[in-house]
């Protein structure tokens, strides 16, 4: 069973489709040739399909403790998404016009391709990720 199956046997009105992927692009080492500090360009990856769910239990745990209060989702995509760590910049999904921070992504294979399984938490009103 693939992904597509998945998608169509689970989803409800609304927690499937396309959906917008905005990836941050540091140039260089994020530093000019006079050592400044040079701001991240923001590309739009073409329309992801994939769906999404209310976070599971387990993977609250994945979230720092101050994230855990904020709307969360597990989302399932074919799509290679990145996540948060410390050499990148997160992806950010939009959902309902509401913008999500890709957390943690968990790649899995099966015989019918890949897919990437992503926990995604609101992000703060305040800014960036």
């Amino acid at each position: 069973m693939g992904l597509e199956d998945v998608i169509g046997d689970f989803a409800e009105d609304g927690t499937e489709g396309s959906f917008t992927v905005t990836r941050s692009t540091t140039v260089g080492n994020g530093y000019n040739a006079n050592g400044r500090e040079v701001a991240d360009s923001l590309t739009s990856l073409p329309p992801v399909d994939g769906i999404w769910f209310p976070i599971f239990p387990r993977d609250l745990l994945v979230l720092e403790e101050g994230q855990r209060s904020e709307d969360s989702k597990t989302f399932f995509t074919e799509t290679p998404i990145i996540g948060r760590n410390k050499s990148n910049a997160p992806d950010v999904i939009t959902i309902d016009g509401e913008d999500y921070v890709a957390w943690s992504v968990r790649h899995w294979k099966d015989i019918d391709g890949d897919f990437y399984q992503v926990v995604l938490a609101r992000r703060p009103t305040g800014g960036g990720p």
